[in-house]
């Protein structure tokens, strides 16, 4: 806006679809009457008709009506007997106020698609707007609707990722008899593959999972749930922590191979599959917690008096067979007055981003 006002126009008025703003597509042309845009920018030296975020229809047989009709520019002299400025009281009074004299109204629109409808208003201490003019308003407004359509389909795939894990997380966790727990999960804005569970075993035990698939948007957060969704399989099978990260492992390598055989015009084919998980498994009866991680930082024991140790379990090797349990005790304190917890710190790509998993029995 900055660039326009007061080099191009005095006043400039910007009207999004509320649709392309919630990153749907856009509708049809003609847009129909009763479509509300949403007045995202205004840049002028008198308030606007209405403020900024205000979502509303435009009124019909006005020039902002009848671009959206027809996707083309106009040129529009504004006079005191100007019979659209009826059709559109608050506005009228803005422009009589304020002294206007003329007015482009050009469309947002990209690939024969509406997206909104841009304003500019000089008053009169300056020219009348030319067939020049015109010209210039169509190819900001043709840069900036790029821009515009940009966003919303980042906002789509931001709202798709996020619907995926909300549904796949569990909810609400499950609460065995055995611990007390309590999870934190802050995903990254644009949607993560991280995760984590409980999941009860024979013997009163349970599994305790932390996971995080490498990247973002819808992909990872898919991902993570066919991950998730073969750890509860797995987990069925009463395996021990390692064995069951090399199984997963397993898993990881045929979707791997999947993504392989994918189109090479299909940009996931040229993605690599990264994942790093951590499990625990609690077993009360014995005061064991069986651990084995790959691919996540080493999990921290916090005892009653506040301090706080690294638990030393191994990185899976590369080669699952070669996979090493861990199984410690907390040498000042019980295991059931002792709290596991596992972090990935925030990075530079995923700021932001820590699943917690703590456990208390």
């Amino acid at each position: 806006m900055e660039a326009v006002v007061p080099a191009f126009a005095d006043i400039a008025d910007v009207e999004v679809i509320e649709d392309v703003i919630r990153g749907n597509e856009p509708p049809p042309v003609p847009v129909h009457r009763d479509v509300p845009l949403r007045r995202t920018a205004f840049e002028g030296h008198i308030a606007a008709a209405q403020p900024v975020g205000v979502v509303r229809p435009l009124p019909t047989g006005t020039p902002f009506s009848d671009v959206l009709s027809d996707l083309r520019p106009r040129l529009v002299s504004i006079e005191e007997d100007s019979s659209w400025l009826a059709a559109d009281p608050a506005r009228a009074e803005v422009i009589r106020r304020s002294g206007r004299h003329s007015l482009i109204v050009a469309p947002l629109t990209l690939r024969g698609h509406a997206l909104g409808v841009v304003s500019f208003y000089r008053h009169h201490q300056q020219d009348l707007f030319g067939e020049e003019d015109v010209a210039v308003a169509s190819a900001m407004c043709a840069h900036a609707a790029l821009c515009i359509d940009n966003a919303r389909q980042f906002m789509r795939e931001w709202t798709v990722a996020h619907t995926v894990q909300r549904r796949l997380l569990p909810q609400p966790p499950a609460t065995p008899a055995t611990l007390d727990l309590c999870q934190l999960h802050l995903p990254a804005p644009q949607g993560s593959g991280a995760w984590y569970d409980a999941i009860p075993l024979p013997g009163a035990r349970t599994a305790l999972i932390v996971g995080d698939v490498a990247g973002q948007g819808i992909d990872a957060a898919i991902t993570m749930g066919l991950l998730r969704t073969a750890v509860h399989t797995l987990a069925a099978l009463d395996m021990q922590p390692d064995e069951l990260l090399a199984r997963l492992s397993d898993t990881a390598g045929r979707l791997m191979a999947a993504r392989a055989a994918l189109p090479p015009m299909e940009p996931l084919s040229r993605e690599p599959l990264t994942a790093g998980c951590a499990i625990a498994i609690y077993d009360p009866v014995e005061l064991t917690c069986t651990i084995a991680r790959a691919g996540l930082p080493e999990p921290v024991t916090v005892f009653p008096d506040g301090t706080s140790a690294d638990l030393p379990v191994p990185q899976l090797p590369h080669s699952p067979e070669q996979a090493t349990p861990h199984s410690p005790r907390p040498p000042s304190a019980p295991p059931k007055e002792a709290l596991w917890r596992w972090a990935r710190p925030p990075s530079r790509t995923r700021s932001w981003r820590r699943p917690v998993r703590c456990a208390r029995s």
